[in-house]
Formats: structure tokens, sequence, C-alpha cells
């Protein structure tokens, strides 16, 4: 509470203040989820900005991460997408890789296991090509 009180309100209450409310007030009805678990959302920008709201609210990674039922990795990661590139950290990335694997041919292959059998027939620095 004092954690919250503080990201709202920027002033933390004493822990005995904290205990003499939850003492005296009676316990709160049934309380609804603010957000549904992360898996139930279907659009991954909501997904991604429940994270943050909640992290902006001032919630730990690791009490997001159990709020939402996943991990602290993702959540983590969408931080840290979110403070480097703002809105644009919410939006789904190709899986696809940044440079496509370079592909080898077979005589290239040939050449390589020739060298690992005989490494004398590499060819020196002196000689000429």
């Amino acid at each position: 509470m004092a954690r919250i009180c503080y990201a709202r309100f920027g002033r933390r209450p004493s822990s005995h203040t904290i205990q003499r409310v939850l003492a005296e007030e009676p316990p709160p009805g049934q309380v609804r989820r603010r957000f549904p678990r992360y898996l139930e959302m279907t659009d991954p920008v909501q997904r991604r900005l429940a994270i943050v709201r909640l992290h902006a609210d001032g919630w730990t990674h690791s009490s997001i991460a159990d709020y939402l039922g996943t991990n602290r990795p993702r959540v983590y990661k969408t931080l840290q997408r979110w403070f480097t590139e703002d809105f644009k950290g919410l939006q789904d990335r190709p899986s696809s890789p940044h440079q496509p694997a370079t592909k080898v041919d077979l005589s290239a292959i040939n050449a390589v296991r020739r060298l690992q059998k005989n490494p004398s027939w590499a060819p020196s620095a002196s000689t000429p090509r």
C-alpha cells in the first residue's frame, strides 16, 4: 500500500498508518480484476500495455508477472522495449532474423573438410594466390 500511495501521491505513509487502516476498515468486497490474465488478452498490444500501466502504477516486476500470470523475463523485456522505443515498442515484431543466414555451397564444405584432414594443404601467407 505504501508503494501505491507513493506512486499516486508522491508521499509514503508510515507502516503504523497502514496497519491502523487495515485494522479499522472492513475487508473489501469482491474485487474485480483490472486486467485479464496475459494469455486471455487477444490483442498483443493490449497485453504489453497492461504491463506498462501496472509498472506506471508502482507495481514491481515480480508482482506484475504474478498478477498477469506470465513470467518475469517477459515483463523485463516488455518494459525495456517501452523505455527505449515508447509506443513503437508495443507493436509486434517479425520473428524472422534481421540478417538471414549465409549459405555455403558444397565446394566450400569440401574445402574445409580437406583442410581438417590435412592442415598442411592450407596456403601460407607468403604464397601468392
